[in-house]
């Protein structure tokens, strides 16, 4: 049957980063195994070739463990590389222990990185039931893996013969039409495919009780206005009362003054972005933003994700809009939002290539201050909450 995957001109502009992140993270997968193979056999390099594959692994996560929404393969399946689709599906399935090879890298990424919220005994006792704490079933699971990233390997070139104009993004016209265009709520829901399901002024109640993700914004007015000092964004008088309400707050392990908590605040605020915070609920959106709306500067609940928005000056917030979009049942809201974060840093590092450099902790609307994955950004800020 001859292939119907879409030629690179009859995609949307969205559908072409969407390609074009594929085939970058495609040749990080490469570039791991180059590095792999071009360190000499050597013991004392064991611990450094681990190293290497426990990166790979967590990137073949990131890219394959999300089906539903902006994984690898569903981007593929859209773009008709059904023939692309198949041989990865395939070894998705294969039996390590008595999971899926891809059930078994999800339990295995949760090993692989050091987070404080993981229950490890908990996890040792999945690996238990699931049959894959003995050494066949992790020599299985090493096997297979090699077999899948080898599989990706061959994937890239594919790609890049089909797309070859993804190769040249960063500093072709994709990018080029960025740099003069502010990011907004509206620019990223398009770059995902999906128009918003409704927007309303900050304050008022979102019209929705369905789950999805929900956008902060500033009125393109107000932002325009702010440009030339960003600073004046923030109220000083709110940090006075978050900082007498928090004592313990430290900047930099010292306590600051209003003055320095705002100009560290405004460092955050790209100029080239309206978009101020990206959250997602699996529960009714009126309720998540209602508590959105009730938080206080410096408490814990009900929404402390965010909570800078609380800094900005009232008007300024008072003048903001939330812009929303429903997800159906069989969609994660959270998957959705790391998507939209992604496509946001996509966004900067099209106003400034260098930005290329950065994780995606660094490159997050204002007010988020963790990825989806609980990385956190460096801001200097402890000890926040009374």
């Amino acid at each position: 049957m001859a292939a119907s995957w879409r030629a690179w001109e009859n995609l949307s502009k969205g559908e072409q980063q969407q390609i074009t992140w594929v085939v970058e993270e495609l040749r990080t997968f490469a570039a791991g195994r180059s590095a792999i193979s071009l360190l000499p056999v050597h013991d004392g390099l064991d611990r450094r070739r681990e190293f290497i594959a426990d990166g790979l692994f967590i990137k073949a996560y990131a890219l394959l463990a999300k089906p539903e929404t902006s994984g690898l393969l569903p981007i593929l399946r859209r773009l008709g590389c059904d023939d692309l689709v198949q041989p990865i599906e395939q070894l998705l399935r294969v039996p390590v222990g008595q999971v899926s090879l891809i059930e078994a890298l999800c339990l295995y990424r949760g090993r692989m990185i050091a987070h404080p919220r993981f229950d490890y005994d908990d996890l040792q006792r999945q690996f238990e039931r699931k049959g894959l704490d003995d050494d066949v079933a992790q020599a299985c699971f090493m096997r297979e893996m090699g077999t899948l990233l080898g599989a990706l390997d061959l994937l890239l070139p594919q790609l890049e013969k089909r797309y070859a104009q993804a190769a040249d993004d960063w500093r072709g016209e994709l990018v080029e039409g960025m740099r003069s265009e502010v990011i907004s709520a509206d620019a990223l829901l398009a770059d995902f495919g999906k128009a918003h399901s409704g927007r309303v002024g900050w304050g008022k109640a979102v019209a929705s009780d369905k789950p999805g993700v929900y956008i902060v914004q500033l009125r393109e007015a107000d932002h325009a206005a702010l440009q030339p000092q960003r600073e004046l964004a923030i109220s000083l008088e709110l940090l006075t009362a978050w900082l007498d309400r928090v004592p313990a707050l430290r900047l930099d392990r010292s306590r600051p003054t209003a003055a320095q908590l705002r100009a560290r605040l405004a460092r955050h605020l790209w100029p080239e972005s309206r978009v101020l915070y990206i959250g997602s609920t699996t529960r009714p959106l009126r309720e998540r933003v209602r508590e959105f709306h009730r938080h206080a500067l410096g408490s814990r609940h009900p929404h402390r994700g965010g909570q800078w928005l609380k800094a900005l000056r009232p008007e300024v917030l008072d003048a903001s809009e939330v812009v929303w979009l429903e997800t159906a049942p069989t969609i994660s809201p959270p998957d959705v939002e790391e998507e939209l974060h992604r496509l946001f840093a996509v966004r900067l590092a099209g106003h400034d290539p260098l930005r290329r450099r950065f994780s995606a902790a660094e490159l997050l609307p204002f007010a988020n201050l963790e990825t989806v994955q609980k990385i956190r950004r460096h801001h200097g800020l402890s000890r926040v909450d009374a």
